[in-house]
C-alpha cells in the first residue's frame, strides 16, 4: 500500500472524528459543523449572522482566547484562556434606535462566562450558547413591539416640534407680510 495516502486517510479520519465530535457537542450547529468541517479547534469560527427570528449582524462567533493571542473578551479582568461564543447585540441595528429593554437581565437568567455590559456582549461557553440563543431570541421577539413603540413615539415627538416651529415661522412671516 502507499504509505503516503494511508497517512493521508488516517489524518482524514482523525480530522472526521473531531467534526462530529464537535457536532455532538454544539447540536445547534451540527449542519455548519459538518459542511465547513469545523473541529473546533480553530482560533476563530462564524456560525452565521441570524438564530432563528433575531439577527445578529456582527454574527454567532466562536474565538479561542489564550495569553498571547490577539483575542481577549472586551472589558474582562485578566486573561482568559478557553474556546468561548462571542454575541454582540447592537440594539440600533435591531430596532433602529438604542432600545435595550431588560437586556442586561439575561445574565440573571442564563449562565454565561462572562458579560461586557457597556458593550452588550456575551461570552458563553460551548455548553451555555443555545440556551443563551434562546433567551436572545425571546428577548428579541419581545423587545420588538416595545421598540417599535418607542421609536414611533420619538418620530411622532420630533414631527410635533417640527410642527410648531413651522407654524411659528409662518406666523412670523405673515406679521411682517403686513
Amino acid at each position: 500500500m502507499n504509505t503516503e495516502i494511508d497517512k493521508e486517510v488516517e489524518e482524514l479520519k482523525e480530522k472526521l472524528a473531531l467534526v462530529y465530535g464537535f457536532a455532538e457537542r454544539l447540536p445547534v450547529f451540527k449542519k455548519a459543523i459538518i459542511e465547513k468541517r469545523y473541529t473546533g479547534q480553530e482560533s476563530s469560527l462564524m456560525f452565521g449572522e441570524k438564530y432563528k427570528g433575531i439577527p445578529l449582524r456582527w454574527g454567532i462567533r466562536r474565538f479561542h482566547f489564550h495569553a498571547g493571542s490577539s483575542y481577549q473578551p472586551t472589558n474582562y479582568e485578566g486573561e482568559y484562556t478557553g474556546y468561548l461564543f462571542n454575541i454582540y447585540i447592537n440594539t440600533y441595528s435591531l430596532f433602529g434606535d438604542h432600545w435595550e429593554g431588560d437586556l442586561d437581565d439575561i445574565v440573571n437568567e442564563v449562565e454565561v462566562e462572562f458579560y461586557d455590559e457597556l458593550n452588550t456582549t456575551f461570552y458563553a461557553a460551548d455548553d451555555q450558547i443555545e440556551a443563551l440563543l434562546e433567551r436572545l431570541n425571546d428577548w428579541y421577539k419581545n423587545e420588538e413591539g416595545k421598540a417599535a413603540i418607542f421609536t414611533t413615539e420619538k418620530e411622532l415627538k420630533r414631527a410635533n416640534e417640527l410642527v410648531e416651529r413651522l407654524e411659528l415661522r409662518l406666523k412670523k412671516l405673515k406679521e411682517n407680510k403686513s
